[in-house]
């Protein structure tokens, strides 16, 4: 399965951003999330450490789950990511030479757009899917604006979403939606990580069979 019908198919991206993290840090937080359900996980390039926290998530997901590089800013960034064995980079803004670059080496791109400008920029680009960031405090009331025009846009809603959003922006018409720091808020507590995975999973189970 690709990265692309991972993100579709679980309709969630975890989003790993912390200070630091190890190979051990991220093979417990994949285990956790993969068990718990979710489809794919975004290591930040932010964090120290998230190269070979990549390289350990993909080994311990294998083919259960989608693993990639997130804050990807440069074509150099996408080569490093790809490296690690990433199969989608994740930026904050559009770059159509990253975008272009993560389809050479053959990785799905979420470049973060706003605007109908950028949005169609990233499109024209070659994105298949579009990371909405940030997604707060417009919300879905501006989901569903830019869905009249751009019906054909896979959105991702990113940037301040809650656990407690996910089923709106999903019947809204987002494809999936990235969790951050409402998910993962350490690399300790994998408990209740595990609690919140399984109930923004079964959220976003409801709204696809809402669909």
């Amino acid at each position: 399965m690709s990265a692309e019908e991972h993100v579709r198919a679980g309709r969630l991206v975890a989003i790993i951003r912390v200070p630091r993290l190890t190979p051990d840090d991220a093979i417990a937080l994949t285990e956790v999330l993969v068990d718990s359900g979710v489809r794919a996980l975004e290591f930040t390039l932010t964090s120290r450490g998230a190269l070979a926290a990549v390289a350990a998530a993909v080994a311990t997901a294998k083919d259960r789950a989608t693993v990639g590089a997130g804050t990807v800013l440069a074509e150099d960034d996408v080569r490093a990511a790809a490296d690690a064995g990433a199969q989608f980079v994740v930026s904050p803004n559009v770059s159509p030479p990253v975008i272009r670059r993560a389809e050479e080496l053959g990785l799905l791109a979420l470049p973060g757009a706003y605007t109908p400008t950028e949005i169609l920029t990233a499109v024209d680009s070659g994105a298949r899917l579009v990371k909405l960031f940030p997604a707060q405090p417009a919300g879905v009331t501006y989901l569903r604006a830019l869905l009249g025009p751009l019906p054909d846009v896979g959105f991702v809603p990113t940037g301040g979403v809650g656990l407690a959003d996910v089923p709106g922006f999903l019947e809204a018409g987002a494809v999936a939606v990235a969790l951050g720091s409402s998910l993962v808020k350490s690399t300790g507590d994998l408990d209740g990580l595990r609690l919140r995975a399984r109930g923004a999973v079964q959220a976003a189970c409801r709204s696809g069979d809402a669909h």
